[in-house]
């Protein structure tokens, strides 16, 4: 489970436990929280690996959209959803 502070963080929950991230970065879920505590976003880490920022932005807006449509919420188009976690 991904945490802030020690406390379940639900929003990363969402969609950085998701199979096909996983797989893009070829670790599974409790070495990508490692990478995470050093304070690397997945973005950061996914370069360091030579992976695409394009990839790792794509699979997170999948599985975002999937979350959200799950709880009802209207559908946002896929570019908006790859606006949304840029950040990351």
């Amino acid at each position: 489970m991904f945490t802030t502070n020690g406390q379940p963080n639900y929003f990363a929950i969402a969609f950085l436990n998701d199979q096909d991230l996983f797989s893009l970065l070829k670790m599974n879920s409790t070495e990508l929280k490692q990478e995470l505590a050093t304070g690397k976003s997945v973005v950061e880490f996914a370069s360091s690996k030579n992976i695409s920022t394009q990839g790792v932005i794509e699979i997170i807006a999948d599985a975002q959209k999937e979350v959200q449509l799950k709880g009802g919420e209207t559908e946002k188009t896929i570019e908006e959803y790859y606006k949304s976690i840029e950040f990351l």
